[in-house]
């Protein structure tokens, strides 16, 4: 199975294509399945499909093959084979990151990635510690793909955060496949924020994809990336989510100051139509929150006539309640 291919699938927008990846994944043999289901397991944005993913890990468990007359694993005893393997590839790759060819950087991070013995249990923070000193471009890509698939969650944010502050420097490919194929939503709103400071016209495609992300952060994550690569007519690609009635208004407000940002009429224009159209409080609330994300003076008077409709209906949904309560009592 390749599975970076598959991953994709994983983090689909549609949770139908989600949920067949998913089962794909489970019926597969894969040796390192059950580390992306349990990923999943908290990752997804869908409750019922996290839930849905805990009844499966359980369900691979139970027909995992049976081992009558084994005891369970111990922590092996310091001087054990097991121990020594520790150890000697420990030594090997302090060695070898110190001192050692490229060629054999690229071996040892080999051996980590498919787990061999002695191997399995290395820290990936050790090897990012060896990485923020490396500068062969070879060595760096094979040791971020180990890091982004056996670090923590906190170690790649860290990672990512320092990208974006300048202060380390990587290949702009692995963030492409971070922002392809990462489902993990927390660490991919942050790749996709990254390529967009770091990146060219050449990543929008990319980044517009993530724009129809089931996850909002990655939503506005994909706006901020837009602005950021400063391309004089990626704010049309966000102006579909203006008209999107079931997008979240938090998303809508950084579309709406991006819009603003490159084309002020049309900004005001359609928060204008907006708030014309708007049928209740929480379809004026939507204007508000745009308005305000805009933050410019010459929205003022809108933003106070989107919160004097605001207060009316407000005021009307309270008389409505107060009148249903009364109407009980009767």
């Amino acid at each position: 199975m390749d599975i970076d291919k598959f991953k994709k699938f994983l983090s689909d927008p549609d949770p139908n294509t989600r949920k067949k990846a998913i089962i794909a994944l489970a019926k597969s043999d894969y040796r390192h399945k059950l580390e992306i289901l349990v990923q999943i397991s908290k990752t997804d944005p869908s409750p019922a499909i996290r839930e849905g993913v805990l009844k499966i890990i359980d369900q691979i468990k139970k027909e995992a093959p049976a081992q009558p007359d084994q005891k369970p694993a111990a922590t092996p005893a310091p001087g054990t084979a097991h121990d020594r393997l520790q150890a000697d590839a420990a030594t090997q790759i302090g060695t070898i990151f110190t001192s050692g060819s490229i060629e054999d950087k690229i071996d040892v991070l080999g051996k980590l990635i498919e787990r061999e013995v002695g191997f399995e249990d290395f820290q990936p923070k050790t090897i990012w510690e060896f990485l923020a000193k490396e500068t062969d471009h070879k060595v760096v890509m094979k040791g971020m793909e180990y890091i982004f698939k056996e670090g923590t969650q906190d170690l790649k944010l860290v990672i990512l955060n320092q990208i974006y502050e300048g202060t380390f420097k990587i290949p702009k490919d692995i963030l492409r496949e971070r922002v392809m194929y990462e489902v993990d939503s927390n660490v991919l709103s942050e790749a996709v924020k990254v390529l967009g400071k770091v990146g060219n016209d050449s990543d929008i495609d990319m980044i517009t994809q993530k724009l129809k992300h089931v996850d909002d952060r990655v939503r506005i994550s994909s706006i901020l990336a837009l602005r950021l690569i400063g391309n004089e007519f990626t704010h049309e690609y966000v102006l579909p989510m203006l008209h999107n009635k079931d997008e979240t208004d938090e998303v809508k407000a950084k579309a709406a100051a991006y819009v603003f940002e490159k084309d002020p009429e049309t900004a005001v224009f359609l928060m204008e139509e907006m708030l014309e159209k708007a049928k209740d409080k929480y379809g004026v609330q939507t204007v508000i929150m745009a308005l305000e994300e805009i933050n410019h003076k010459s929205v003022a008077k809108l933003l106070a006539k989107a919160q004097e409709k605001f207060k009316t209906y407000a005021g009307k949904n309270l008389l409505e309640e107060a009148q249903l309560a009364l109407n009980k009592k009767k």
